[in-house]
């Protein structure tokens, strides 16, 4: 990677790091129970929408940080293991409530989608036939 690049990825991730942080003052002045990450993707999603800023202008550095997205877990996965006497007393019904509520998630996802699918398969053969 050229230096011009990085220095380029850089910029981005510091003017993303930027919308967090007018995020969280958004958070602290309108005591909204939202987190200030929350309110800088809802920032960054009106301006690219506003076309205040190009997505070109980010991208770069927003691709590099879901490409390095698993090295912001290690410092909670290093938090867990303070808990080390929670997840051995309670560790069971812990992982039973991750399983059960990440299946509910998939299924009323994989409902919803069907659903929509359904919908727009109807929704465009209504279409087709009355254009005939």
């Amino acid at each position: 990677m050229n230096a011009m690049r990085l220095l380029k990825i850089i910029a981005q991730i510091a003017a993303l790091y930027g919308l967090s942080e007018i995020g969280t003052l958004i958070s602290h002045w309108t005591h909204v129970p939202v987190p200030g990450s929350i309110w800088g993707l809802v920032l960054l999603f009106i301006l690219l929408k506003c076309r205040v800023i190009q997505l070109r202008w980010v991208e770069a550095g927003g691709d590099w940080l879901i490409r390095e997205m698993l090295l912001f877990f290690v410092p909670s996965a290093a938090g867990i293991m303070t808990y080390g006497h929670l997840l051995f007393h309670q560790g069971l019904q812990i992982v039973v409530v991750i399983v059960a509520s990440t299946s509910l998630v998939m299924l009323s996802t994989g409902l919803v989608a069907e659903h929509i699918t359904r919908w727009r398969k109807q929704h465009d053969e209504k279409r087709n036939t009355a254009s005939c």
